[in-house]
Order: structure tokens, then sequence, then C-alpha cells
């Protein structure tokens, strides 16, 4: 609804197939779901948190979209995608280390990864938009992106070696904090598959524009 996107992975949106009236409808209807949920936890810390993240990922699509047609600073746009999409992150890793009765240490790490990877996860997908590359994310406008930002002040091959480069430094950071769960349970392997699939098409992206 908020960039009157038509497509995400694929398939078309309910803002496009019904109208931004049902979309935000619907989109309330999950957001109940979720409180009901974590209400039922009777975990006051695990529902403040979220309360929290709720509040950071309102704030930064506000501020993203009320500049969506300004040049931002760099440290700006990290914020923006900190808090609409790593804190998201950083909270689904907590929840689920918290409920499985992670240790303090655990939960302080999970979250870490969390917020790593979530960084990754959104450099990556808007170096992809940028390089038109995905071929499913159809918007009406276009936001500040990373490699756009670092375009202003560098060519345009060095702006994409700095997005590369960053993206698996997020992911290494990620992949660094797995390192106190000394078993290689399910979980962790799971989690490892992630970091693995988007340091892929990170190299992908290098192979592709020989960086």
């Amino acid at each position: 609804v908020i960039d009157n996107s038509e497509y995400r992975r694929g398939n078309i949106t309910m803002y496009k197939k019904y109208n931004s009236k049902i979309a935000i409808l619907a989109g309330d209807y999950l957001l109940y779901y979720v409180i009901d949920y974590l209400k039922n936890l009777d975990n006051n810390e695990i529902f403040n948190i979220f309360i929290n993240t709720t509040k950071n990922m309102c704030e930064a699509e506000i501020y993203q979209y009320i500049n969506r047609k300004k040049t931002i600073a760099i440290d700006d746009y990290l914020n923006i995608i900190y808090g609409k999409t790593a804190s998201l992150f950083e909270f689904c890793a907590y929840i689920g280390c918290n409920i499985g009765n992670g240790n303090n240490t655990e939960i302080k790490s999970i979250k870490k990864f969390g917020m790593y990877y979530g960084m990754a996860y959104q450099l990556i997908d808007d170096l992809l938009e940028d390089l038109n590359s995905v071929e499913d994310k159809k918007s009406i406008y276009k936001s500040n992106s990373l490699y756009f930002l670092y375009s202003n002040i560098m060519n345009k091959k060095n702006a994409l070696e700095k997005c590369t480069f960053i993206i698996d430094k997020y992911l290494t950071h990620a992949e660094n904090e797995l390192f106190i769960f000394k078993n290689e349970n399910k979980a962790k392997i799971k989690l490892k598959q992630l970091i693995y699939y988007l340091k892929n098409i990170n190299k992908k992206i290098i192979k592709k524009y020989k960086m």
C-alpha cells in the first residue's frame, strides 16, 4: 500500500487485486492475531519489545515516505532499513530464542543475528531493484537506496563494490553471532542456510558485474 506495489514475491498484492482499503484492513486483522498470540504468552518483556518494534517500523516507513523525493544521508538510509526491516528480524529471532528458553547470552547474540541479517536482506533487496534484477517487484515510485546514494559521490562501479562489501560485512557479523550456539542442530543449520542464501546472491551480483 505504502509504495503502491503491484507485485511481491511473484504474487499480485492485495492492494492491486482489491484496493488499498481491503489491504489495510487485512493488515490490521493480522496485527490483531499477533497481539492476541503475544497476550496469551503472558510475557511482558516480549510484548513490550513487540510494541517498540512496531513503533520503529512505522516511524521508519513514515520517514522514508516523506523523504521519498529527496536525497537523504547514508546514515539516515541505514536507520530507515533498520527500523522498517532489521528491527523486525531482530524481534523474530529474539522471540524464538526467548520462548525456547535461551539464556541471556544466547538471546543477546540471536538478536544481533536478526539485526545483521535484516540489514543485509534489505540492502540486497534494494540493490537488486536498483539493478533491475527483481521482475516481481513493481512499484509506482522508487525510494532511496544505498547504491543510489553512493552513486551520487562515486562512480557506479565503486558504488556497487561498496554496497556488496557492506552486505557481506553484515552477513559475516550475523554468522559470527551463531558461534555461541555449540550444537549443530536443525535450527542453527537453517539460520546458516539463510546466510549462505544471501551470500550466494551477493556473489552472483559481484560475478555478473565483474567486480
